[in-house]
Order: C-alpha cells, then sequence, then structure tokens
C-alpha cells in the first residue's frame, strides 16, 4: 500500500466526518431562519428602537431647554439658573442618568445624577474627564450617538452654544447604556450587549437580533439581542463531541496500518527539519533513504530551505521594497499595481491593510503639507504651592473618517514616511507663538516643552530650523524647552553630550522624558547638562499601591536637587495622587489631575477659571 493509497484513505475518512458535520449544521441553520423566527427578531429590534427613541427623545427635550435658557438669558444669567437647581429639575422630569453643562475649556458649571446610580455604579460618573470630552469638544453640531466615558458605553446627547468671545457652553445628557440594556430585558427578558463584547454567534438555541446605534465620534456601533427564554439545543454539543470522537478514532486506526518503516522515516525527516529550524543552519538540506512518495516530500522541503536560505540574503532589497511602497502613496491606484514592486500573490486582506497603511500615510501628508494637525497644552504646576510653571505642548490628530487617531500610530507614520522633522517645526513655531501671546497678557515666565523624537534629535538640521522658529516667535530661548525620551539618550550617549551641548548654547532647556527606565539612568543625569527630568508614569501609576515609591521619589528630587535639576512626575491622574505627591518639596506634576490638554484658543479661559477660582 502507497503513501498516496495511505493519504487518500485518511483525507476520505476526514472528509465523511467534516460531511456529516456540516448536514447537521445546514439542518438546525434551516431550523433557526424559519419565518417565525425571523419575525422575533424584527420584534426585538423594534422593542429595542423603541426603548432608545424615547430616551434620546427625553435627553434632547432637556438639551434643547438648557439651549433656550442660554439663548434667552445670556451666559451670565444661565449659568446662574443652572447653579439655582435646574438641571435636578430637568433630570428627574425626564428620568436621566446624567446631565452636564460644561465651559469650552472643560470646566463642570453643573451636574446631576441620580444618588441610586452614583452606588449602582462601580466607578460613577463624578466628572467628564479629558478622552469624554475631546469627544464632545470635537463635535461641530448637536448629535446623539454613543461615546465612552473609561470603557463604559454611555447614549449622549450634546448640544454647543455661544462663541468663545460670549462663553461656549456644551450641554451633555443622557444614559449608561447597560441602564437601557436592562431596562429591555426588565420588560422583555431580552439581554442586549455591543457588538465586540461577545461573541456574535449566540448561544446555541437563543434567537439573536442586531440593531444599530450611531456612534459619537465613530462609525455605527452594532448590539446585539438575546432572548434569554428560547429553548436551546442541549443534544447538539453531545452529537458533534461523538461525531469528532469517531473521526479521531477512525484516522488513528488508519495510522496503526502504517507500516513501521514508514514511522521511522517520518520521523527520521520530522528531526532533521527541527534541527535545521532550530539552528537557522539553512545550508543544510534533508537527507533521506528510499525511493517514494516520502522522498519527494523531502525534494519539496529542501528546495523550500533553498527559497529561505536566498530571501535571508535579499532581506535588505526587501526593505528597500517596502520603503518604495510607503513613498509611493501618491501614485494611483491602478499605477501602483502595475508596478514590479506590487505586491501580487499575498492574501487580499493583507493587501487591503497595505492600502489602507498608505491611504492614511496620504491622510497624513495632506494635513501636515496644510499645517493643520491640532496642537493641545497640559499644564505643570509646583505640587506643593499650585503654582503654575509652564505647559507642555501635544500633538493630536482628529480626522473626520478615521476619528481620533491615536499619537503613538500617527507618529510612527510620519517617521517612517519621513515627515517628522516638519512636524517638528510646525510643533515648534506654533508652540512659541501661542506662549508669546500669553506673556503678552501678563502671564510671564511660563514655559512651553516639545517633544523630539529620535529622528529629529539625531537631525542635523535640527540646530538650524529651531533657532529660526524660536527667533520668528520673539520668544526668549529660555522659556523654550526641548523633551527627549531617555531611551533616544541611551542609544549613544556620547553623541547625546555633544548635541545636547549644542543645543544649550542656543538658550534653550533639555528635559529628559520617560526618566528612570534604565538602570543607568542616574549616570545619565551626571553626564548630560539637562535642566529638568520627567519621571515616567510608572512612577505615578505605583503610589497608591507602594508607599515606599513616594520615597524613591523624593530620594529622586532631592538627588536631583543637588544637581541644579528640577523634577518633573507626569501621570498624576487621582487626586489621591495629587495629594499625596504634594508632601515632596520642589516636585513639579502634570496629569489629569491637574488638567487636561486644552486647546490654544481656550487657554485664555482657563486661566482666567483658575485664577478666579484661586488656583494660580
Amino acid at each position: 500500500m502507497t503513501l498516496r493509497f495511505r493519504a487518500f484513505l485518511v483525507s476520505l475518512c476526514i472528509l465523511v466526518v467534516f460531511v456529516a458535520v456540516f448536514t447537521l449544521q445546514w439542518q438546525l441553520q434551516d431550523k433557526r431562519e424559519s419565518v417565525a423566527e425571523m419575525r422575533i427578531q424584527e420584534l426585538m429590534s423594534q422593542a429595542f428602537s423603541s426603548v432608545v427613541i424615547a430616551a434620546e427623545r427625553d435627553a434632547l427635550t432637556t438639551v434643547k431647554t438648557l439651549s433656550s435658557t442660554y439663548t434667552d438669558l445670556g451666559t451670565s444669567m444661565g449659568d446662574a439658573t443652572i447653579k439655582e437647581g435646574l438641571l435636578d429639575v430637568l433630570g428627574v422630569k425626564h428620568d436621566l442618568d446624567f446631565l452636564y453643562v460644561l465651559t469650552g475649556g472643560g470646566h463642570v458649571i453643573g451636574r446631576f445624577q441620580p444618588d441610586e446610580l452614583m452606588t449602582q455604579n462601580s466607578q460613577p460618573l463624578r466628572d467628564l474627564d479629558g478622552v469624554l470630552f475631546n469627544q464632545v469638544a470635537g463635535l461641530r453640531w448637536q448629535t446623539t450617538g454613543v461615546g465612552y466615558w473609561q470603557r463604559e458605553p454611555l447614549y449622549l446627547t450634546v448640544e454647543k452654544v455661544g462663541s468663545n468671545d460670549r462663553g461656549v457652553r456644551y450641554f451633555v445628557a443622557g444614559y449608561f447604556l447597560k441602564s437601557l440594556f436592562g431596562e429591555l430585558n426588565a420588560i422583555y427578558e431580552f439581554e442586549a450587549s455591543l457588538g465586540g463584547v461577545v461573541e456574535a454567534v449566540p448561544p446555541k438555541g437563543n434567537i439573536r437580533a442586531k440593531s444599530e446605534l450611531k456612534g459619537l465620534i465613530t462609525a455605527p456601533i452594532n448590539v446585539w439581542i438575546d432572548d434569554q427564554s428560547s429553548q436551546s439545543y442541549r443534544g447538539v454539543p453531545w452529537v458533534l463531541v461523538s461525531i469528532w470522537s469517531v473521526g479521531v478514532i477512525g484516522a488513528l486506526l488508519i495510522w496503526l496500518f502504517v507500516r513501521r518503516s514508514m514511522v521511522d522515516r517520518l520521523r527520521d525527516f520530522v528531526q532533521q527539519a527541527h534541527d535545521i529550524g532550530a539552528t537557522q543552519d539553512y545550508g543544510r538540506r534533508v537527507k533521506l533513504q528510499g525511493e517514494d512518495e516520502l522522498t519527494d516530500l523531502v525534494s519539496h522541503y529542501n528546495a523550500v530551505v533553498s527559497a529561505l536560505e536566498y530571501s535571508y540574503n535579499l532581506m535588505a532589497k526587501a526593505n528597500l521594497i517596502t520603503t518604495e511602497l510607503i513613498g509611493r502613496v501618491g501614485a494611483r491606484p491602478d499605477d501602483v499595481a502595475g508596478q514590479v514592486f506590487s505586491p501580487a500573490g499575498i492574501a487580499q486582506d493583507e493587501k487591503d491593510d497595505l492600502r489602507q497603511s498608505l491611504d492614511m500615510v496620504a491622510k497624513l501628508s495632506d494635513v501636515v503639507e496644510r499645517d493643520t494637525l491640532d496642537i493641545y497644552y497640559q499644564p505643570v504646576v509646583n505640587a506643593e504651592s499650585g503654582d503654575l510653571l509652564g505647559f507642555e505642548a501635544l500633538c493630536r490628530w482628529l480626522d473626520p473618517d478615521l476619528g481620533v487617531v491615536e499619537p503613538a500610530e500617527f507618529i510612527a507614520l510620519a517617521e517612517k514616511s519621513g515627515q517628522m522633522t516638519v512636524i517638528g517645526k510646525q510643533m515648534v513655531m506654533r508652540a512659541c507663538r501661542d506662549i508669546r501671546k500669553l506673556h503678552g497678557k501678563g502671564v510671564s515666565n511660563v514655559t512651553v516643552s516639545v517633544n523630539l523624537s529620535l529622528s529629529q534629535f539625531i537631525d542635523s538640521s535640527l540646530l538650524t530650523w529651531l533657532a529660526e522658529a524660536i527667533k520668528a516667535s520673539r520668544l526668549k530661548p529660555e522659556f523654550v524647552e526641548l523633551e527627549i525620551k531617555e531611551y533616544a539618550l541611551a542609544r549613544d550617549i556620547d553623541q547625546a553630550c555633544s548635541i545636547i551641548g549644542e543645543l544649550s548654547s542656543l538658550g534653550v532647556q533639555i528635559c529628559i522624558d520617560d526618566f528612570g527606565l534604565s538602570r543607568l539612568s542616574l549616570m545619565y543625569l551626571q553626564r548630560l547638562s539637562v535642566k529638568k527630568i520627567k519621571l515616567a508614569k510608572t512612577f505615578a501609576d505605583r503610589i497608591a499601591s507602594n508607599p515606599k515609591e513616594v520615597a524613591f521619589i523624593e530620594g529622586v528630587v532631592r538627588f536631583a536637587s543637588g544637581l541644579g535639576v528640577k523634577v518633573v512626575a507626569k501621570g498624576v491622574e487621582t487626586e489621591q495622587q495629587l495629594y499625596i505627591l504634594k508632601r515632596v518639596p520642589e516636585l513639579q506634576c502634570q496629569g489629569y489631575a491637574i488638567s487636561r490638554p486644552i486647546p490654544p484658543d481656550e487657554l485664555a479661559e482657563w486661566l482666567l477659571i483658575n485664577t478666579e477660582n484661586g488656583v494660580f
């Protein structure tokens, strides 16, 4: 009996098993797709839609009432009316889960949330954090849809009134999405869940319907609705297990009929192939005695090893081809597909991923060319006194199609496509100009810090364009601070010392970002002429769980002070972290516990609000 015939028997056995499984699945699917079941699915979707429509109507009525109040009374009188209890009246009347009135700078004028919800939720919606506020502030018209707060889905209705001159106000009303789901379950015994949270395939026998909710700044979001009262097919899993067991046993029985010599030869082949893969010695070849189908398989395997050996020699060329693909973003799709470097032969999904990446690089190139990347500023304050010391400039990209693109994602794309130098020039120029405006309004002695990537740091033209940007903005160099990641310095400490010395000659300040992640951090601090260090966010994260972390931070501050270096603790997210760090003398802090990142046109309002509240 030849190897080919044995393989045919195994294939036939597996085919029989699969035919039986697919036949059973087809029969069950035919039952579930009956006319009665589809009617139930339609009724389930209608029931969920009625709950959502009622909630949306109540929230919309509320924000319209607030908008009319501000339009009729003006900003100041409208704020006074809110503080007199209007939100509680509207919230109770329309049975809302939460109702917020916010300024354009994210300051909460008034809030409403029932006490019972405060106790039901492990993390009550006490405040809109920066992520959710960015979703609200990024909208240009009244919108209703699903947003997220600390991974909690919310069904929001948002309306904006006023202008920057008269004072912007955002009205945010809505419900925790799980409360709408709970209402659906209480009335109809239907259980709803967001798409992606659970498997798209319902439990065996459960009837599932699909509905759709509009995303606040994303694509529509699927909601799955399960009928918990529907009967399940409890016997099906055992049938499937039995079928697969019979298939496995049949395959094992066939294997037992294979001659011992064939088993030994297969084992020898696998062992030699394993040795080649483990040692990555692709110059070797598998050697096997005999003349049969297995010998042909060995020949094919040796051909694959030869191709792999050859591909290792072409890795450098492959990298160049990849760079060429990214560099031809602006080319027409038809033109790109016709080139030699077209990835014909890869899977279709890989082609789509590549095209999506290229399209994103094209979008990024367009916004960089038009200088339309957003810039936000996050304050840095003295932990003990609360005095404002400066701002960190943060680059943001809000695309109409992609939504909010994470900084790490588009910065990586900019690095690959060679656009970081242009982005750096734009960031420094705009940051210096905005801080210069604050100085002109009497907010003096406030610095601005800008992050430099590794490619920007080692760019030979850095000194030239940096000096030109500072000169054009008419901002004194000592108010400009450059942040450099510790890993970029560790790459070549001697080169880093030379570059930092040249930058210091311009009069700018140098800060080591993400300090403390290397075992040689203190050595870098002694060798480099820097004025400030920013501790990695992990230090602030460990404060609550490890009291010794504060003592370590205090020790770093004392050591750095002896060298004339200031220390900043970044990533201070909670009031508890801020309270603990206030006990460390001369420590500076930055994070959401102090303020979210602020757009430039709201800096003046933010400073005015915090000054009036006695913060500064």
